[in-house]
């Protein structure tokens, strides 16, 4: 598909790009480092906008910008992985948000089945392989066949007006109100 297939022929008003960001910040997202590998040199970026598609197949989304670095590669190798960053990972998340000429280097990780990089001690990670692509706007929507992928006890790191983030705790199943009052 391309951007035409999107086009909107009503003659409805559309939002700017500011309040387009202003209405996005309010939606928080875990923070992913999209990893991939094009003849041994390793790229990867920080993104928030992934989601799941189907469960059968198992599949998933991302969407890339195509001014990154890592767009032209990962649509050319048709696979990624998408490392989702534990709570205690910002630094990692800031770096990757950035240009660095070697992002892994320093970063604890090792290399996954479809050959892009697993981050060490990670929320989670899913390996996937590109099955459609497209154009919308100034991005690409990737969606990719889920291949493998593992999930740790870290809690994931959120992104949410700006901002790095922390899920609460989970609140315990039994009754509380012993906590809040005299009983």
């Amino acid at each position: 598909m391309r951007n035409e297939d999107f086009a909107d022929n009503s003659n409805a008003h559309r939002i700017s790009e500011e309040q387009f960001k202003s209405l996005m910040r309010s939606m928080a997202a875990s923070v992913a480092i999209i990893a991939t590998n094009q003849d041994g040199r390793y790229h990867g970026m920080t993104a928030t906008a992934m989601c799941s598609v189907s469960a059968t197949p198992a599949t998933l989304l991302i969407v890339i910008n195509r001014s990154t670095r890592s767009h032209p590669i990962i649509s050319a190798t048709k696979y990624f992985t998408v490392n989702i960053l534990a709570e205690h990972q910002q630094a990692i998340g800031k770096r990757f948000a950035s240009r660095h000429i070697n992002p892994f280097d320093g970063i604890e990780h090792r290399v996954g089945s479809n050959g892009s990089l697993i981050i060490s001690e990670a929320a989670a990670y899913i390996e996937c392989t590109t099955v459609a692509e497209i154009e919308v706007g100034t991005h690409t929507i990737f969606v990719g066949n889920i291949i493998g992928g593992d999930v740790s006890r870290a809690r994931p790191l959120l992104y949410h007006d700006g901002k790095y983030k922390s899920v609460s705790p989970r609140l315990p199943d039994g009754d509380i109100t012993a906590s809040f009052f005299d009983v």
